[in-house]
């Protein structure tokens, strides 16, 4: 039976909708999928430390043919020996030579625009590397991640009522986020909403601590809740904590989101509500 293998690549939120796309593709095409879990410098986190298992998912180490190929098609320069180097190149000529005779069709997200033909030819076997959805449906297959630390999500969900707009406000090593979301465009909307309900609140994340510290004071001093959890994406107990916050703001009314940031759509997508991406690009 023909398999397609994915490996998920980036944050949380980027391996969650190439996930979702790679089960629309599966069931489909009535094909087997295994996705192929790995930790890198932004999830260093296990699926079964995060989510409840699922068959198809494999948290096993990656071989080192395989990490050839990954880093070998990173955009980032790598620090590597010369010998890694060239070994990285000839895995991934032999990988290339393998997709001109329909035994290994090998697609990251550079090459998604062959994705169509790939269906077609049908190669014996089929790897994606992708952190985007390339195979999109409207629904979003939310079964597949059911969060394991309970504890810290029920804590998170306890700060939203039927009153709260999510806020998502996206920093540190995101120059489009920062450059194209100002802190100014997300408190017009903010105080909008106040204009409009009075009962208002919001549940703000955030990836800086500044940004937090900002809405504690003034005006929003008694209008906004925010998580107090650890934020670092290198540990395992903050992409946790992100998870849980992702799914809280997923329960809020609607979103306020980051210009070129994945977390707050998959939220929306989680919870089926609106977001309107706060921006200042005409892109």
């Amino acid at each position: 039976m023909f398999c397609l293998t994915l490996y998920p690549k980036g944050g949380l939120a980027n391996r969650m909708r190439a996930i979702d796309s790679a089960v629309n593709f599966c069931t489909e095409k009535n094909v087997k999928l295994n996705v192929k879990w790995y930790k890198d410098w932004g999830m260093n986190c296990d699926w079964n430390e995060l989510f409840c298992p699922l068959s198809f998912v494999n948290d096993k180490p990656l071989p080192k043919w395989i990490k050839m190929i990954l880093n070998s098609r990173q955009s980032q320069k790598y620090n590597r020996s010369i010998i890694y180097a060239i070994c990285a190149v000839a895995v991934d000529f032999v990988v290339r030579l393998l997709g001109k005779f329909h035994i290994l069709c090998f697609l990251d997200m550079q090459e998604i625009r062959e994705f169509e033909e790939f269906v077609k030819k049908r190669c014996l076997f089929g790897v994606i590397l992708s952190w985007d959805a390339f195979y999109p449906q409207e629904k979003f297959h939310n079964e597949l991640f059911i969060i394991n630390d309970t504890e810290i999500l029920q804590s998170e969900l306890a700060k939203i009522s039927s009153h709260t707009v999510g806020v998502h406000i996206r920093r540190t090593d995101n120059p489009w986020s920062i450059a194209h979301s100002p802190l100014e465009l997300f408190e017009k909307k903010m105080r909008q909403e106040m204009d409009y309900d009075t009962l208002t609140d919001f549940y703000i994340c955030s990836d800086d601590l500044s940004v937090k510290e900002h809405f504690r004071y003034g005006i929003w001093k008694d209008k906004v809740k925010m998580p107090e959890g650890i934020i670092n994406r290198g540990s395992k107990e903050g992409i946790v904590q992100a998870a849980c916050e992702m799914f809280a703001l997923s329960k809020t009314q609607k979103i306020y989101g980051s210009y070129w940031s994945s977390f707050g759509d998959v939220a929306a997508k989680l919870g089926n509500i609106e977001i309107e991406i706060c921006t200042n690009s005409l892109s």
